[in-house]
């Protein structure tokens, strides 16, 4: 995929009418200024929050900047946002794959105007919107999306008794990047990092159909891996282009560290 590519600094001189070197444009004091613009940075971000789920839940992010930060963070014109692309498409009729359709920021917002929903149970039913960004459950082992049945749902089981469900393919599953456990709910996708706060952003988990906010922690010191002091904040805080591991209304344990090359980016990003 081809990312958007910075605009140079273009200066004119008024008198010679064509470009110079900024130096002597400046010496000369015949400066006209076009355009100036901050780059876009693009980088793959990868966060896990770990929140034990049953197959009705559904846990999405939302975040940016918190709003303290920017003035004038609304809906339809927000600073506060950082634009996200995300980078698997998982197989049609996953729930990932249907509300990722749309979803360009990370915000505090919910549903952005044009996200996908998910289809309704009959024909003529109402869909189910997406609550934010949604993420992707996942396990560290294979042949294991059992684990997410309640221990008496035999039925659930039942059905899972031969999953080989990969996350990256199925927007459900296996990952290599879970390191960790059952239940790490993940997103991974490009971020432009210029948006950014010195490369930190802010964000909480938002559990679906409970309606249900995490709930403020108090996020300062450091994470494991990752030794540059957190900014204190009441929500987690992530640092772009790198992996992020944080537990659901927990400031502690967290772990931040560069991003695992595999797996890699798919072969039409």
């Amino acid at each position: 995929m081809l990312l958007p590519v910075c605009p140079l600094l273009v200066l004119y001189s008024v008198l010679a009418g064509h470009l110079v070197e900024a130096e002597r444009c400046f010496k000369l004091r015949t400066c006209l200024l076009i355009k100036i613009s901050i780059c876009s940075d693009w980088k793959r971000t990868i966060i896990f929050i770990h929140r034990n789920t049953t197959p009705s839940e559904y846990v999405f992010l939302r975040g940016g900047i918190d709003h303290a930060r920017r003035p004038d963070c609304v809906r339809n014109n927000d600073p506060c946002h950082i634009p996200l692309r995300h980078i698997w498409t998982s197989r049609w009729g996953s729930k990932y794959s249907a509300w990722s359709q749309g979803d360009n920021y990370l915000d505090w917002y919910g549903a952005e105007q044009g996200q996908g929903t998910l289809p309704g149970a009959t024909a003529g039913s109402p869909g189910t919107p997406a609550q934010g960004t949604p993420m992707i459950w996942t396990t560290h082992e294979r042949y294991s999306r059992g684990r997410w049945c309640p221990p008496d749902d035999f039925g659930c089981r039942y059905i899972y008794r031969y999953d080989n469900l990969i996350a990256e393919r199925d927007g459900v599953g296996y990952t290599p990047r879970n390191k960790w456990g059952y239940h790490y709910w993940m997103l991974d996708a490009m971020m432009d990092c210029s948006r950014t706060e010195g490369g930190w952003f802010y964000l909480k988990a938002y559990l679906a159909p409970e309606n249900q906010w995490e709930p403020d922690i108090w996020q300062q010191g450091t994470c494991q891996r990752f030794s540059q002091p957190l900014p204190n904040s009441r929500n987690h805080m992530a640092r772009c282009g790198m992996t992020n591991v944080f537990q659901w209304g927990q400031a502690f344990p967290c772990e931040i560290f560069p991003n695992d090359p595999h797996p890699a980016l798919p072969d039409n990003y």
